[in-house]
């Protein structure tokens, strides 16, 4: 097979800004309402203060598909996983030099069940890769698995419950994790529980031995399907940051206290932290189209020093009587503390590339 050449729009955002000072507020609020009516042109130069486009080098073993949601970077390296569900994860220089590949996707011994994310512990060799049903530690010298945990131990004993909702009925672990972020030599990450929609944001060393539960209050329950919203957590600016299930607050981890950050403002449509809990598939569908839906995951929000931006659901009505992108991006300006809805750019993901938090 001929070796390919692709070619992915690398955005450092977090530690970019722009050439003007942002004196940040106490409290961002980001106004769907008020963004459907300003529908404009935006310049990238308003969000992030460069660009860099790195030549990914792929060969006949590691080939990329759509990769936006799982591309993680760290001082020396930027990790993908493969485009073969999942199957193994793929290690590059910064300059997008091929080096390796590592772990195998499957259920057996040394095998992760989904890479969510993916960190290296700093100082030593040693890769996590978490998501799904385990936690696995790798070693980056020779691949070998140094360690994992299965989920039934981790979050204080998980296990899986059927539950039936909106006429359908589900096997899933009571309790879901979302994302996790290493900050100060301690793991971080979101937990839901769906059987009574509780949040935590849930503290570990690197050991994993628990450290420190934080409450969240409620989750919300996924549309259609019968599981919870997670929260995401990232980090900007030197903080932890976390997006509530309800995807209404942002906050910041500010002595083991969660301070508002950003909030959503949905005006008078129904929003999920409005309606926690569906009752049947066609309550679900309609308020679903009417909906305003921030996409929740690590791959469609993002926080630079001037600006946050996203991609957003848009109301069934809104968009077609405006003529927008069922799913369209949104900026908001923290300088002047509007919300824009770029003119002509609408999809469900990043445009043009991949956007690496560096």
């Amino acid at each position: 097979m001929k070796s390919l050449k692709i070619y992915i729009l690398l955005i450092a955002i977090l530690g970019g800004c722009n050439a003007r000072q942002v004196e940040e507020a106490p409290l961002h609020i980001i106004d769907f309402v008020e963004a459907v009516n300003h529908v404009e042109e935006a310049k990238l130069s308003d969000c992030v203060s460069s660009l860099k486009y790195t030549p990914i080098e792929t060969n006949d073993s590691a080939m990329l598909g759509n990769i936006y949601s799982y591309f993680f970077a760290d001082d020396d390296f930027m990790y993908c996983v493969s485009a073969d569900l999942m199957k193994c994860i793929h290690i590059f220089t910064r300059d997008g030099k091929y080096v390796k590949d590592i772990g195998k996707k499957g259920r057996g011994p040394g095998e992760y069940s989904a890479a969510r994310t993916i960190t290296v512990v700093p100082g030593t060799d040693t890769l996590i890769v978490a998501g799904g049903r385990k936690v696995v530690f790798y070693s980056l010298k020779d691949g070998s698995c140094l360690k994992e945990i299965e989920s039934e131990d981790l979050f204080g004993g998980s296990k899986d419950v059927t539950i039936t909702r909106n006429g359908m009925t589900s096997t899933m672990s009571n309790l879901v994790s979302g994302n996790m972020v290493l900050y100060n030599n301690l793991l971080y990450v979101p937990v839901a529980n769906n059987t009574n929609f509780e949040q935590t944001l849930e503290v570990y060393d690197l050991s994993f031995n628990p450290v420190l539960k934080i409450q969240m209050g409620k989750s919300s329950q996924a549309t259609i399907i019968p599981r919870v919203f997670n929260g995401i957590i990232y980090i900007h600016n030197n903080n932890l940051n976390v997006i509530n299930g309800l995807i209404d607050t942002i906050y910041t981890l500010k002595n083991n206290e969660l301070i508002p950050h950003i909030a959503f403002e949905y005006g008078k449509y129904p929003s999920l932290g409005k309606n926690p809990i569906r009752d049947s598939y066609k309550q679900v569908k309609g308020l679903e189209d009417e909906m305003f839906i921030p996409r929740n995951n690590g791959a469609y929000l993002y926080e630079t020093s001037t600006s946050f931006f996203g991609v957003v659901r848009i109301p069934k009505s809104i968009a077609t009587s405006k003529q927008l992108h069922p799913f369209s991006h949104f900026i908001y300006d923290k300088h002047t503390g509007k919300t824009n809805i770029p003119k002509g750019v609408g999809n469900a993901g990043p445009v043009n590339g991949t956007l690496i938090r560096d």
